[in-house]
Parts: structure tokens; sequence; C-alpha cells
């Protein structure tokens, strides 16, 4: 069983350094980032900055905790605000990973998950 993991990040490095530590990983899994994904189909496990400049992390782990339950939040910050952390949890995110992401650390939190 392949998973699907949806990256959703405004800055263009740090989306592509989550995607190539994914995609390297050797998990079960299938990595896509674009946010209009959603729109037509689920994903099994989304990581998202929590900030961005058309939405934010929050806004869309709670569209995700209302519209699919079944699939898990990560979100991933520059920004160690304890707000930000307790409202996530609000919305039943998985974890709470603070940039710059640490590839092993990453690569637990996706196995942990699945």
């Amino acid at each position: 069983m392949n998973f699907k993991i949806l990256v959703a990040d405004d800055e263009y490095y740090a989306r592509k350094a989550l995607v190539m530590m994914l995609e390297k990983s050797e998990l079960p899994i299938s990595v896509n980032g674009v946010i209009e994904f959603l729109q037509e189909n689920e994903a099994d496990i989304i990581i998202t900055d929590i900030r961005m400049p058309n939405t934010d992390g929050l806004e869309l782990a709670k569209y995700v905790q209302e519209h699919m339950p079944k699939c898990s939040v990560v979100i991933e910050t520059g920004y160690e605000d304890f707000q930000y952390a307790r409202n996530a949890l609000r919305y039943h995110v998985k974890e709470y990973l603070t940039k710059p992401i640490n590839e092993s650390e990453l690569i637990k939190c996706i196995k942990d998950i699945l």
C-alpha cells in the first residue's frame, strides 16, 4: 500500500527539501506538493507550514479535521510560539516540527503516523 503525503510550504527550497527527504526515505509513500490536490483527492498525511501568504497551517488543519478526519497533519514552522502549538493541538495535529527540519526527526514522525 502506498500512502499519500501532501507537502504545503510557500518557501520553495523548504518544500523541495522536505520532498527530497521523504522521497529518499524508502517509505511506502507518494509525495504531492500542491494544495489544489485536496479539492479532488485525499491524502493520508499533510505536512504544512504554519504561516503562508494565502492560507495558514492551522486553517488547513481545521479543514482537514472537519472534512478528512482520517488524514494526519504535521505542522512545520520557523516559529517556536507556544500559542501556535496550542492551537495546533485543538485541530488534532500529530506533530509540530521546527525549521530547519531534521531529516531523521521527519522520517521518525512519518513512520510513527504510518
